[in-house]
């Protein structure tokens, strides 16, 4: 019998540079995957804010002030918002907030009333970017939105904000 020395297979040592050439694509890609999502979806939430907006600034010009009912605004607010989003209503503002799939608070998009108790927020549209773990998630979309830092800082129940402003 004659054994040839012809080899039919890769080397352990071939198989680990692939497998570790693809395991840096995999790293490079995902941050640039998970921002374009963070877009998408804050980009979701924009136009829903904006036209409750919308119907508030009518609502102000019929009866002189801002409602916190949604019933009260000329608007079919819709009634299946997506899972990473919810929205608020108040006679100060009208806020979007984008959360992740663990339902915590990646950003909030914000128009602000002069009914607010905010002064600063006056007549301001922003975004909060939370001071936690989603932080950098949060600053990178506002920042990727076209908000600039207003070097002001919001309290919201357990976790503080900065705060960005749309010009």
């Amino acid at each position: 019998m004659k054994y040839s020395n012809t080899r039919w297979g890769f080397t352990l040592i071939e198989l680990l540079v692939v497998v570790l050439i693809i395991g840096i694509l995999a790293a490079v890609a995902l941050p640039q995957y998970q921002k374009t999502v963070d877009k998408s979806r804050y980009s979701t939430m924009m136009p829903i804010i904006q036209a409750i907006n919308k119907a508030q600034q009518t609502y102000y010009l019929a009866n002189g002030k801002y409602t916190s009912n949604k019933q009260n605004l000329d608007i079919e607010a819709p009634n299946n918002l997506p899972s990473f989003m919810t929205v608020e209503i108040s006679t100060g503002y009208t806020v979007g907030f984008y959360l992740s799939n663990e339902k915590e608070i990646i950003a909030v998009y914000g128009i602000y009333y002069p009914e607010s108790t905010l002064t600063k927020l006056h007549n301001k549209t922003v975004c909060f970017a939370p001071i936690n773990q989603y932080n950098s998630r949060g600053k990178a979309l506002c920042e990727s939105m076209g908000a600039v830092p207003m070097n002001y800082t919001v309290g919201g129940g357990s976790v503080n904000y900065n705060v960005y402003e749309f010009k």
